[in-house]
């Protein structure tokens, strides 16, 4: 190899060293950089003039936003997959409506009281306690793989969606807090033995890829539609009695459980829950329907 050769192989070694850092390091956002991430021009809050209103910063290496504080009218941020662990910068958006900042490195909440914010998502990140998290008209609230304690995060009374997937959850403690709650995803925790709270509103309850050996949460969840319970430990089939609490059941899935396993597994849920409509992602047909009413029958002639 000539000099000329190792001094070129050299300088490229070199700038790759520095890549490789500022890809660790991040960059802040400026106002050049910002420009090309501003859209939406509307009114402002009270109506005297015209801001841009939408900022999606994602994927941009950023692990500074302290420019943000100068962007008071922004109702929509978007700043995932970056390197960020601070967000007191958005403090002076007032009008914020929707922000998502998954992906990032945030393991402390320092977010003030949003008091129209109605979407958090902040998925992929290291946070633990949620104290902080006062949002009053938060309807979705996404905490997907953090290590979240569930009894830190505050009341709050109008969240209809909550997604807490890969948690390390052990227990419910603290779901009382959402009185509104339609929507709970909690796949991939270490939930075994849990016990639900009364939650009139909830719906949809995802509980795949935990430890669960009993369905006896479902006793105070009257109105739930569709209950995912794959890949637990649920062995007894009597354990389907406590489908009989859920009035409104139509989507059951269960697949990869003991108690799915058995011959009679889809004829027993339809005894206890006539309602259902889908069993493990098949249609209920009418001579599954007609074996659960025989059934049924020959339990009351017993």
């Amino acid at each position: 190899m000539s000099d000329v050769e190792e001094n070129h192989e050299d300088e490229m070694q070199q700038g790759e060293g520095e890549e490789n850092a500022v890809e660790e390091k991040g960059v802040p956002l400026t106002k050049e950089t910002i420009t090309k991430c501003l859209s939406r021009l509307e009114r402002t809050g009270d109506g005297s003039a015209y801001a841009y209103v939408k900022l999606d910063a994602s994927k941009s290496d950023l692990n500074d936003i302290a420019i943000l504080s100068e962007y008071t009218h922004i109702r929509y941020a978007t700043l995932s997959s970056n390197k960020l662990e601070d967000l007191s910068s958005l403090s002076s958006m007032k009008f914020l409506l929707s922000l998502d900042c998954n992906r990032n490195s945030l393991s402390n909440l320092n977010l003030p009281s949003f008091s129209y914010l109605q979407l958090l998502d902040l998925s992929f990140n290291k946070l633990i306690d949620l104290s902080n998290c006062n949002f009053p008209m938060l309807k979705t609230l996404n905490l997907n793989t953090n290590n979240t304690k569930l009894s830190t995060i505050p009341v709050l009374p109008n969240l209809e969606s909550l997604s807490l997937r890969d948690n390390n959850l052990e227990n419910f403690e603290g779901l009382g807090s959402f009185p509104k709650l339609r929507k709970l995803y909690a796949a991939k925790n270490r939930l075994q033995a849990v016990e639900l709270p009364e939650l009139p509103a909830l719906e949809t309850l995802h509980l795949r890829e935990n430890q669960l050996e009993s369905l006896s949460f479902l006793s105070k969840i009257c109105n739930l539609v569709n209950l995912n319970v794959r890949e637990n430990q649920i062995a007894a089939l009597s354990d389907l009695d406590h489908l009989a609490s859920c009035k409104r059941l139509e989507k059951l899935s269960a697949k990869e459980n003991p108690f799915a396993e058995e011959d009679d597994f889809r004829i027993v849920s339809l005894l206890k829950c006539d309602t259902l409509t889908r069993i493990n992602k098949e249609d209920v047909n009418e001579g599954e329907r007609a074996e659960a009413r025989q059934m049924a029958d020959e339990q009351v002639e017993e």
